[in-house]
């Protein structure tokens, strides 16, 4: 008899928001089940997203991907491994998941949705394959952390916010206020302007660069929250941009980029101060810089804002993502090379 029982997609879907709507601890929004079918789309990987109950009782949840090269959760998003009721979350750790894995294969089940049992997983063989988990609870003492997630528990009104800011940040929105800058909030059809002046700025940075489709594909799966381009312009040119995801009233700021001649105009607390303000008024309770190398230059920048920083645990000490030779090399590369070769090996640096 099968230990993992594949559930209907609907039904599955259903079930996965409802938990986690009634959850109290935090839930970023790479826990949206709706990335599912952003895997199967633009990477044409196989997704396997547990419901795991313990005596007939839900204890959590666990979205894992299959990569054809590596077991991930959850590749190019900064959040996933185990969420769950707090009893659960520092005893699911790495072997589970490869007890998880074991089962996949021994069961040859195609990937979807599943409904196991925790005490039953745990008396399985454990698989031996490559595994990369991130997560903001620490699962492990062998888990290692260097990225840090900075985050705002916001309050009910953008007035009382903005009063709590310290007087230097308030002085920073209120002259980029009066710089003429126009914000356009919307979807694909700001796809074009994001996409150049972000490119751009990944190449300055020496980061490697999605394609495009990548974020069109993004945006046309995600649902059960919010996918926003946020497009700052000054005189009709784009300075400014942002794609803000929402799950569950977690907003983040997940890619994001500014024209470095605007700097003097505070552009870039403008623009978080604009998403601010846009989370606010949905009633969101969390705003989320992003992650960030902890102690790095960008990390000391989100400081000035009243965050609190969330540790984002990894069980592996190296990933090439970490290296920094490769940004020194890659800003020597020309531009117009790096967007094509950077879009493709990308994909596999989760």
């Amino acid at each position: 008899m099968p230990q993992l029982n594949k559930l209907s997609y609907c039904s599955a879907i259903t079930f996965w928001n409802n938990f986690l709507a009634s959850y109290t601890t935090l839930v970023p929004f790479s826990y949206n089940p709706s990335l599912f079918d952003f895997y199967v789309e633009y990477f044409h990987w196989r997704p396997y997203y547990f419901l795991i109950f313990d005596k007939n009782k839900a204890a959590g949840l666990l979205p894992l991907v299959n990569t054809g090269r590596a077991w991930v959760s959850l590749p190019h998003f900064s959040y996933g491994g185990f969420t769950g009721v707090d009893n659960y979350n520092y005893n699911f750790n790495e072997e589970i998941i490869q007890k998880l894995i074991f089962l996949i294969k021994n069961e040859k089940h195609n990937y979807g949705f599943f409904q196991c049992d925790l005490r039953t997983i745990i008396h399985n063989k454990a698989a031996n394959k490559r595994l990369f988990v991130r997560n903001i609870n620490k699962n492990s003492d062998k888990n290692i952390y260097n990225k840090i997630s900075s985050i705002i528990f916001l309050p009910e009104t953008n007035k009382e916010f903005f009063e709590n800011l310290n007087a230097n940040i308030r002085r920073k929105i209120n002259k980029a206020s009066h710089s003429e800058f126009s914000i356009q909030i919307g979807g694909e059809e700001l796809l074009e302007s994001f996409y150049s002046l972000y490119s751009k700025k990944m190449y300055e940075l020496g980061s490697l660069v999605y394609e495009k489709f990548f974020f069109k594909t993004l945006l046309e799966t995600y649902n059960f929250g919010e996918a926003k381009i946020f497009l700052l312009r000054q005189q009709g040119k784009a300075v400014g941009t942002a794609l803000l995801l929402s799950y569950h009233g977690f907003y983040e700021s997940t890619w994001f980029a500014t024209d470095k001649t605007e700097y003097k105009n505070y552009i870039s607390d403008f623009l978080h101060w604009l998403m601010l303000k846009y989370a606010i008024e949905k009633k969101a309770s969390v705003y989320s810089f992003g992650r960030s190398t902890s102690q790095g230059s960008v990390h000391k920048y989100k400081s000035h804002w009243p965050v609190t920083d969330i540790p984002i645990y990894q069980n592996k000490k190296t990933l090439i993502r970490n290296q920094k030779w490769l940004s020194s090399v890659w800003r020597k590369v020309p531009y117009f090379i790096t967007k094509p070769i950077g879009s493709q090996l990308v994909k596999h640096f989760y």
